[in-house]
């Protein structure tokens, strides 16, 4: 399986680095101050890498981007055409191209991350992840939820519902 390098983007400029896998389009979630430091761990440590204790909780949306192979002097121009979650030490997601639809969700002045189901039916539609954990929750379709993309959330205050923040972290 051939590894690539990532980048992502927070809205004030900041640019952290992770490994991913160009077969499957996995993303491994640990983030490095440098591609060096995170082609170093990667070639050390191998998928190992990502028992790596996570430090950061706050999650914010990121851009980000992925190229073939590695970029060892750090001049890659990068083309930041994707949006995702992450953590000043983890992304978050997506992780794979084959991820579910997700996207956040604005309910009741609460952000959550969503994802979407199929309400049989009623067809498709987007439910916060923390109702779906919960198994005396009704994952009905709200009317009153408004979806928001990651694109549009960028560089914008986030409040995530901690429910959903533990989910995507792994607390």
């Amino acid at each position: 399986m051939a590894r690539g390098l990532g980048c992502v983007e927070y809205s004030n400029g900041l640019r952290r680095y992770f490994v991913h896998c160009e077969t499957s389009g996995g993303i491994f979630p640990p983030l490095f101050d440098s591609p060096k430091e995170a082609q170093e761990t990667y070639r050390q440590l191998g998928v190992d890498m990502c028992d790596r204790p996570k430090t950061d909780h706050e999650v914010v949306v990121v851009k980000f981007a992925r190229i073939s192979g590695w970029d060892d002097n750090n001049t890659w121009q990068w083309k930041f055409d994707r949006y995702g979650l992450a953590t000043g030490d983890t992304f978050l997601e997506p992780r794979s191209d084959d991820q579910n639809f997700r996207c956040l969700q604005l309910v009741d002045n609460t952000i959550h991350v969503a994802e979407r189901i199929d309400g049989g039916f009623s067809g498709q539609y987007e439910v916060p992840r923390c109702d779906l954990e919960r198994e005396d929750a009704a994952c009905d379709y709200n009317p009153h939820a408004e979806n928001l993309s990651y694109e549009e959330s960028f560089s914008k205050p986030m409040s995530l519902c901690p429910e959903c923040s533990q989910l995507l972290i792994g607390r």
